[in-house]
C-alpha cells in the first residue's frame, strides 16, 4: 500500500527569503496569502485577483515598484497605452476594476462562483456553516435571510485575448498583434488583473484564460495586520526593527541564492582540472568565505527576529480577539445586502480604540483597556446601521467571541500551571538523587565533551524553536475561532439531540424538575446546576426551555460577557457623526415615513459644506 503525504504548495515552491520579502512589502504573513503569491509568481497565465479589500493590489505596488509598475482601469483614456509600453518596454501593469465590465444576469443563470475551482467537500462546509449562521440568527432575532433576485457576471474584455492567451506571430515569434497594432513584446511584461467584488461570478471561459486566485481577507492574515497596527501604535521602534530585521533575512537569502550561482558557473566553466585552475579555486574559496559570514548574519537575524516575536507576544490575543469580529461583519450581510463593511473602515474603529483608551505602562493591562474600549467602538459603529431587530444577532455573535476567548486563555493557564508544577516535581525529584548520589568530579576532557554535546543541544534547540515558531504565532486565534465555531455548532443542534449534547443537565432535571421549571419559567435565576458558564446556561435554554425564555436569556449571556452597556439602547448622535465624517464618506441616513432629518443647519455650525439627496427607499 502506497501512504500519500500531501505538503503544502508553499513547502514544495515556497522560498523563505522570498516570503520575508513579500511580508516585508504589506503581504499578510499566512499561508494562505503566500500560496497566492507562489501562484502570481509562477503561473504561466496571467493572474485575476479577488481582492476585496485590496491588500494584493498593495503588495503588487511595492513588489514590483523596481520594476516601474504601472496602474489603469478599462476606462481609462490611456488603457491601451499603458497596455502597449508595458508589452514592449517589460514593465509590470496592474489592471484594476475588472468590475466596470459586468453582465447582469438572472440568478440561477450558467455562472460559477468565486475561482470555479471549490472542491465538494470545501462546498458542504460552507453549505454547513451557513445553516449554522442562520440557526444562531434565528437564537438571536427571528430574521429571514435576505435573497438576490439578479447577480452580476465578470467577463472579461475581448481585446485582451491575445495578451492573455499570448498569441504570437507565428513567423517573429517576440512579436504580437494586438488591434491594429504590431507589438514586439518584452520578456519581463506582466498582467495582473483585480476585482474589487468579494464573491464575482464567472462565465466558464475566463478559467481557460486567467489563473483565479481568491485574496479575500483571511483571520490569520487579519490576525497579522491587527498585531503590526498595535505595536507599531504602542511600540513604532519595536514594528521598524522587525521590518528592518525581515528585509536583512530576505537580503541574505537572494545573497546565498547568488552565491550558489556563482559556485556553480565557475565550475561548469572550468575547464580541464578543476584542482589546476588557480582562478576557479581562488573564486571558490572566496565564494565560500563570504558564504560563511552570510550564514553568520542569518542566524544572527533570526535569534534576532524570535526576540523581537517574543515583545510582541503580549499584543497577540488582542489581535487574535480582534479579529473575528470583523468576519462578523462581513457575515451580517447574510441578513441584508446592505451591510457592508470595508476593512479600512474596520482598521479606522481599531485605531480609534486604541487612542481613546486609558494608557498604562503594564503591557497585560493596557491589552486589557484596549479591548475593552474596542467593544464599546465596535458595537457604538457597528449597530448604528443595524435594523433594531437585527442588532442582538451581532451582539450575541461578539458576544461568543469572548467567551470563547477567555475559556480559550482559562484552558491554556491551567495547563501551563500544571506544567509548571510537574517541571518543579521533576527538579525536586533530581535534588533528591544528587544528593544521594556521590561520584567524583569527571575529568578534563569528559567536561570539554558534556560541554560540545550541551551546545550541540542548544543549536538543535535553537533550529526547533525557530522552525516551529510560525506555528505558534498563529495559534491562540486558531483556537479561539475553533472554539467559536463549536459554540455555534452547539446552539444550531436539534432539541431532540439536547440528552447527548448536555447529559450533565438533562440528568440532573430528571433529579431536580421543580428546581428546573422555576428557572425555565423566570422565577429564580440561580440556575440547578452551579458552576455552568454563561454559554452553557444560555445553550441549556436553548434545548430544554422553552422559546419565551430565549431572548431574556440571550441579553443574559450578553450582559455577562459584555457588560451591561452592550445591551442598553444606543441612540446616535448627529454631531459624532459629522465630526467622524469626512469628503470621501457619504452619510446615509435612514428615516420613518413622515419624518425628515436635515442634517444641513449642524453642518454649518460644523463649518462644513452638506449636500443632501434624498430618496425613497423601500424595504423588502
Amino acid at each position: 500500500m502506497f501512504t500519500l503525504h500531501c505538503r503544502s504548495l508553499r513547502a514544495v515552491l515556497g522560498r523563505p527569503e522570498r516570503d520575508r520579502e513579500w511580508v516585508a512589502r504589506g503581504l499578510p504573513d499566512d499561508d494562505y496569502h503566500i500560496e497566492n503569491a507562489i501562484m502570481v509568481e509562477e503561473a504561466l497565465r496571467f493572474p485575476l485577483m479577488i481582492d476585496p479589500q485590496g491588500q494584493a493590489r498593495r503588495w503588487l505596488r511595492s513588489a514590483f515598484r523596481d520594476s516601474n509598475i504601472k496602474t489603469t482601469m478599462l476606462s481609462d483614456a490611456s488603457f491601451e497605452a499603458t497596455i502597449s509600453s508595458g508589452i514592449v518596454r517589460g514593465h509590470p501593469v496592474l489592471l484594476e476594476n475588472m468590475d466596470e465590465h459586468m453582465d447582469a444576469i438572472h440568478s440561477g443563470g450558467s455562472s460559477s462562483g468565486g475561482t470555479g475551482s471549490a472542491k465538494d467537500g470545501e462546498q458542504n462546509e460552507e453549505t454547513e456553516e451557513k445553516d449554522i449562521f442562520e440557526s444562531v440568527s434565528e437564537i438571536a432575532s427571528h430574521t429571514q435571510m435576505s435573497s438576490h433576485g439578479t447577480e452580476r457576471v465578470l467577463t472579461l474584455p475581448p481585446e485582451l485575448e491575445p495578451i492573455l492567451l499570448h498569441q504570437l506571430d507565428r513567423n517573429h515569434r517576440n512579436r504580437m498583434h494586438w488591434g491594429d497594432k504590431i507589438l514586439e513584446c518584452n520578456d519581463g511584461f506582466k498582467l495582473f488583473l483585480a476585482t474589487k467584488r468579494a464573491n464575482p461570478h464567472f462565465p466558464p471561459g475566463v478559467v481557460a484564460l486567467v489563473t483565479v486566485l481568491d485574496f479575500s481577507m483571511t483571520p490569520a492574515g487579519l490576525e497579522h495586520v491587527l498585531l503590526s497596527d498595535i505595536v507599531r501604535r504602542e511600540r513604532s521602534d519595536l514594528e521598524d526593527k522587525s521590518g528592518h530585521v525581515r528585509l536583512g533575512l530576505a537580503t541574505c537569502g537572494v545573497r546565498l541564492e547568488n552565491l550558489e550561482r556563482e559556485i556553480l558557473r565557475v565550475m561548469a566553466a572550468s575547464e580541464g582540472n578543476l584542482l589546476e585552475d588557480e582562478n576557479a579555486i581562488n573564486t571558490l574559496k572566496s565564494s565560500q568565505e563570504e558564504r560563511d559570514e552570510v550564514l553568520d548574519a542569518q542566524a544572527s537575524l533570526e535569534e534576532e527576529m524570535i526576540k523581537l516575536e517574543q515583545q510582541r507576544k503580549p499584543y497577540r490575543g488582542l489581535a487574535a480577539a480582534v479579529s473575528p469580529t470583523f468576519f462578523l461583519l462581513q457575515d451580517m450581510a447574510r441578513i441584508r445586502s446592505i451591510y457592508q463593511y470595508s476593512l479600512p473602515l474596520f482598521m479606522e474603529w481599531f485605531g480609534q480604540a486604541i487612542r481613546e483608551s486609558q494608557h498604562t505602562d503594564k503591557i497585560a493591562r493596557r491589552v486589557s483597556l484596549i479591548l475593552q474600549e474596542w467593544t464599546r467602538v465596535l458595537l457604538d459603529n457597528a449597530t448604528a446601521s443595524f435594523f433594531e431587530r437585527d442588532e442582538n444577532v451581532f451582539v450575541m455573535r461578539v458576544a461568543m467571541v469572548w467567551a470563547a476567548k477567555r475559556e480559550v486563555e482559562e484552558g491554556s493557564g491551567s495547563s501551563s500551571s500544571k506544567k509548571g508544577k510537574d517541571k518543579k516535581k521533576d527538579k525536586d525529584k533530581k535534588k533528591d538523587k544528587d544528593k544521594k548520589k556521590e561520584v567524583a568530579m569527571a575529568s578534563a576532557a569528559a567536561a570539554a565533551a558534556k560541554g560540545k554535546s550541551k551546545n550541540k543541544d542548544q543549536g538543535k534547540n535553537k533550529k526547533s524553536k525557530a522552525s516551529n515558531h510560525d506555528d505558534d504565532v498563529h495559534s491562540l486565534g486558531r483556537s479561539i475561532r475553533a472554539k467559536c465555531k463549536a459554540m455555534e455548532k452547539s446552539l444550531a443542534t436539534d432539541p431532540n439531540n439536547a440528552s447527548i449534547e448536555m447529559p450533565e443537565v438533562y440528568k440532573s432535571i430528571s433529579e431536580k424538575p421543580q428546581d428546573w421549571n422555576n428557572f425555565w419559567n423566570g422565577k429564580t435565576r440561580a440556575c440547578p446546576i452551579k458552576g455552568l458558564s454563561p454559554f452553557n446556561r444560555l445553550l441549556a435554554i436553548r434545548l430544554f426551555g422553552g422559546e419565551e425564555r430565549l431572548p431574556d436569556a440571550v441579553l443574559e449571556f450578553c450582559r455577562l460577557e459584555l457588560g451591561a452597556d452592550a445591551i442598553q439602547p444606543r441612540t446616535i448622535d448627529l454631531k459624532d457623526v459629522l465630526r467622524s465624517s469626512n469628503c470621501a464618506t457619504p452619510i446615509v441616513l435612514f428615516a420613518e415615513p413622515g419624518s425628515s432629518i436635515d442634517i444641513t443647519p449642524l453642518a454649518r455650525a460644523h463649518r462644513k459644506k452638506v449636500r443632501s439627496e434624498v430618496r425613497m427607499v423601500r424595504e423588502k
